[in-house]
């Protein structure tokens, strides 16, 4: 009886490495399949994905030929499978179970399927920690598409997102262009606002991020630590301000004037004015080799040129209009 009930275990052995090998198999084929078809797909997902189709593959082969390292590799894949509710828990507790009850016959021992176990365990508590410490921006987001609703825009937003190509670095850049484009169309005091949030902005982040600003070479992570750096009334007030800035545009096709060259050396020149003889000459030394010039140099230039426009000044509204006409420069 005995013997019978090893050799069905086997058998169910043999059972679920083919079933896991065929699965999977089909499973990865179609991954591949599908996202071939699509013009916005994360690949790094989409490849981590595959590989764990191909260790199934690769496991249950192995555990259907009675193979030791079969065993090993199936173990901690189908402990991941149990978080898969309601298939892959099944499978994976099935599976499992089998394992368990025929690893005397493949000669491995139950302190070994522990150190294996603890593989997964660790790849899931790091998911978990990646998944929050890599979407710090997700109630930035909701922020902006709760203030895009407030004003009345969601469906002329996405509408205008979806006439652009699928891809999500270019909706995030033509969005950038839209919102500096919009700034202009915007009254003196939100701009005003809008400037005073940037100073806040630069003043919180490190001196290499705020340089990276400044030089116009500031990667995505850069420019969300900005973004997430404000506290829940700053973020609200800045989404407030891109939404309006991103519906101006949309709403008026007219391109409102921005500061002409004159006013932009106008205030360059009061800027230097300001200044006491130390900072001039340092300012000075700044305008001849920005290239070469350090971090710290660069963000203090960045700070000063962004918050001289926020001082007791009767020409403070051109000003503001100079540092937002500058941003659109940018944008393009």
């Amino acid at each position: 009886m005995q013997a019978l009930s090893e050799e069905l275990l086997l058998k169910r052995r043999r059972f679920i490495g083919w079933l896991n090998a065929g699965l999977y198999g089909f499973s990865g084929a179609v991954l591949i399949a599908v996202a071939a078809t699509l013009h916005d797909v994360d690949v790094g997902v989409v490849a981590v994905a595959g590989l764990y189709c191909i260790a199934h593959v690769v496991g249950g082969v192995g555990c259907a030929l009675g193979k030791r390292w079969g065993t090993l590799v199936l173990w901690p894949l189908c402990i991941v499978d149990l978080v898969v509710f309601p298939l892959g828990t099944i499978m994976g507790g099935y599976s499992l179970y089998i394992l368990a009850e025929t690893r005397d016959s493949m000669g491995i021992s139950g302190k070994t399927l522990g150190i294996a176990a603890v593989v997964p365990v660790l790849l899931l508590a790091g998911a978990v920690v990646e998944r929050f410490a890599s979407h710090p921006s997700a109630p930035a987001a909701d922020a902006f598409l709760a203030a895009i609703a407030a004003q009345g825009g969601s469906r002329e937003f996405d509408q205008w997102v979806h006439s652009l190509p699928q891809d999500s670095t270019r909706i995030a850049i033509a969005t950038a262009r839209l919102e500096a484009q919009g700034l202009l169309h915007l009254d003196t005091a939100t701009q005003l606002v809008r400037v005073h949030l940037v100073e806040d902005g630069l003043l919180r982040l490190s001196i290499h991020d705020c340089a990276s600003l400044g030089r116009g070479t500031a990667s995505w992570e850069q420019q969300r630590a900005f973004t997430t750096g404000f506290d829940s009334s700053g973020l609200a007030a800045w989404m407030e301000i891109r939404a309006r800035a991103i519906l101006a545009t949309l709403r008026d096709s007219t391109t409102p004037p921005a500061a002409s060259e004159r006013e932009i050396n106008d205030y360059a020149l009061s800027l230097y004015r300001s200044l006491s003889p130390t900072d001039q000459r340092r300012y000075q030394t700044l305008a001849s080799s920005v290239a070469s010039a350090t971090d710290s140099d660069v963000c203090w230039f960045t700070r000063l040129y962004n918050g001289r426009a926020l001082q007791p000044d009767p020409s403070r509204a051109r000003w503001v209009r100079v540092i937002l006409s500058q941003a659109v420069a940018g944008d393009h």
